[in-house]
């Protein structure tokens, strides 16, 4: 993962000097070229939607936030092993079930 200060160096000049860690996180999250978690977001999102499920009320089941569980869905943050199994508790499903077909986990 590359540095933080070395991502900020390379931002395009007119962007506001101050950063909040969340678009720190974000940006360092997005450039890095090492994939931090073996989930599959898209997995994740569609168990949501088809429980009929806010994410604001998953992250109430699995004791999380809105924002983890929203950066998780969307590839930015990874789920810890026991994060996984709340949700897979939430939805009703077994871990694996949130995890790339093994197609996809060939193919990466």
């Amino acid at each position: 993962m590359a540095p933080v200060r070395q991502t900020v160096d390379n931002i395009e000049l007119g962007q506001p000097k101050s950063y909040s860690f969340l678009y720190f996180f974000e940006l360092v999250a997005t450039v890095s070229p090492m994939r931090a978690h073996y989930q599959d977001p898209a997995q994740i999102r569609r168990r949501r939607v088809e429980a009929g499920l806010t994410q604001k009320e998953l992250a109430r089941r699995a004791r999380t936030t809105k924002s983890h569980i929203s950066m998780v869905e969307r590839g930015i943050s990874g789920a810890s092993a026991p994060m996984l199994a709340r949700l897979a508790s939430a939805f009703g499903c077994e871990v694996s079930d949130l995890m790339p077909s093994s197609s996809e986990a060939a193919s990466s």
